[in-house]
């Protein structure tokens, strides 16, 4: 709740020989950061939290659901189906500490790129894939986001998770699509 206001519900990733629940898709895909974000090492910012939302008219800040995928690597999250818009990636790392009521307190660098990415969840289907998304940026900001076709390695990943309810046959293909609003 604090990283992001309004935020509605964490969806938790899909473990290793678990089944979909019922009434969900799980969506496959892969989240890069480029360049290395502060001056953390790898392992202090290996997730990135994504907010999103069904409605491109409510604010950025105007969360349905959000989720922490690890950056570099193939994700499984079980999602309602619909449209759905990405609307916020954020790292945060620690920076440092400072004085505060009751001890130390953590401070952290945090990077906040707003940017439209548009998820269809087809509602009949069992999984969707829907490409690696990469995030560049300056430091402060997103300059740019691409949507990369990695579906070969996804679909060896998703191999070796032995989902009870999912295999690569299930999978179905719907490539994020970046929008130019934001």
């Amino acid at each position: 709740v604090l990283l992001f206001p309004g935020c509605g519900s964490f969806v938790q990733p899909l473990l290793k020989g678990e089944a979909v629940p019922e009434g969900k898709v799980l969506m496959i895909g892969k989240v890069n950061v480029s360049p290395h974000f502060g001056k953390a090492t790898k392992e202090e910012w290996d997730y990135i939290m994504m907010s999103m939302n069904d409605d491109l008219s409510r604010s950025v800040n105007s969360i349905d659901d959000a989720i922490d995928p690890a950056i570099g690597k193939v994700f499984y999250f079980p999602v309602s189906p619909g449209t759905k818009f990405f609307r916020v990636g954020q790292i945060m790392i620690p920076s440092g500490s400072r004085a505060g009521v009751g001890g130390p307190r953590t401070t952290y660098d945090v990077l906040r790129m707003l940017r439209n990415i548009k998820v269809t969840i087809p509602a009949k289907a069992r999984a969707v894939y829907i490409g690696t998304i990469t995030y560049k940026h300056n430091g402060e900001k997103a300059t740019e986001v691409t949507v990369r076709d990695e579906q070969e390695e996804a679909m060896e990943a998703l191999a070796k998770m032995g989902f009870r309810s999912v295999a690569p046959k299930d999978v179905v293909k719907k490539p994020a699509v970046v929008l130019n609003e934001q």
